[in-house]
């Protein structure tokens, strides 16, 4: 308090000097926000705890690499409110005060289900020597949705039924499976909101701006080059662009946040 005085009215006026911390959100915070939950699990013929944890934790490890998202935490919430609550208890720096009060919302939230997972062994006997190989296949039903908070609208939805193939041993199925079946599910997500797109060509080089785990060196992919808009004549949307090829391009090279192509 730097002065007190008490006017004619009776008021008491304080001059105070005061130092205000301030949180500015990371620019990461400003992508289109994504929060994971748990999916549901029916017919599951697996450890339905791991089941589940291998699930939340591959679709947002694939959406987290992508950087186009930010994904908020919906499973270690008790962890982040006890960590919350040091700092309000006053045990921390006052300038970590300026953190509270600024927990973003999601733009979207992931919701789904995993109506059966199996897993079968199917045997292959070699007539020429009697011999019998041995293979298991993992058999995965999910469906999922992609939800507008605002609006509960549905952005995206699919349903995803697989059988894959497990060289690995049988208990690391359910690894293999999740593994195939995030993947699918988070480029459906990530192409969907954010097609891929050629963002420089230098020195007879293409830039892709998506790189991680959404592209492998020697891939090819056939470009197009996006024309006038298509609306729909009932609805007056905009329902895509008239798209020209103008040829294939190979993967040369995959960084974290972007690739490389070559003709």
């Amino acid at each position: 308090i730097l002065k007190k005085t008490k006017d004619k009215k009776g008021w008491h006026q304080v001059k105070v000097k005061a130092e205000v911390a301030f949180f500015e959100l990371p620019k990461e915070a400003m992508r289109t926000r994504i929060a994971v939950f748990p999916f549901r699990l029916f017919e599951i013929q697996s450890d339905k705890e791991r089941f589940q944890r291998l699930l939340d934790q591959n679709i947002n490890d694939y959406l987290v690499q992508s950087k186009k998202f930010t994904m908020l935490d919906r499973t270690f919430i008790e962890e982040v409110a006890k960590e919350q609550k040091t700092i309000l208890d006053g045990k921390t720096p006052a300038i970590e005060m300026a953190k509270i009060g600024n927990e973003i919302s999601a733009d979207f939230i992931l919701v789904g289900s995993v109506e059966d997972f199996s897993i079968e062994e199917k045997v292959t006997k070699i007539l020429s020597s009697d011999q019998e190989i041995k293979r298991s296949i993992a058999s995965i039903y999910l469906s999922y949705r992609l939800l507008d908070v605002a609006t509960k609208q549905i952005n995206n939805a699919n349903t995803l039924e697989l059988q894959i193939p497990i060289k690995e041993s049988a208990k690391k199925a359910d690894m293999k499976a999740i593994s195939e079946v995030s993947t699918i599910l988070g480029e459906e997500i990530l192409f969907s909101v954010y097609p891929v797109l050629i963002e420089k060509i230098a020195n007879g080089e293409i830039y892709l701006g998506q790189g991680g785990k959404q592209f492998k060196k020697g891939q090819q992919y056939e470009v197009f080059e996006k024309g006038e808009k298509i609306i729909d004549s009932y609805t007056n949307e905009v329902i895509g662009n008239v798209e020209t090829s103008v040829g294939k391009i190979e993967i040369s090279s995959v960084s974290s946040g972007y690739s490389k192509a070559k003709y």
